[in-house]
């Protein structure tokens, strides 16, 4: 919430805010993201093939 004032104090818009704590994963690396990134045509490190 502290945050939300502070971007609104400045004259910003704020358009999402959440707790998005859950979705931190420590074990996340190429291979374990590897099957993911297959299914939706993605690179595993996280950049796309162009």
């Amino acid at each position: 919430m502290n945050l939300y004032r502070f971007v609104k104090s400045i004259g910003l818009t704020p358009l999402l805010c959440g707790n998005i704590k859950g979705l931190q994963d420590p074990y996340r690396n190429p291979t374990t993201q590897e099957a993911f990134a297959k299914r939706w045509g993605q690179a595993p490190h996280g950049y796309q093939l162009c």
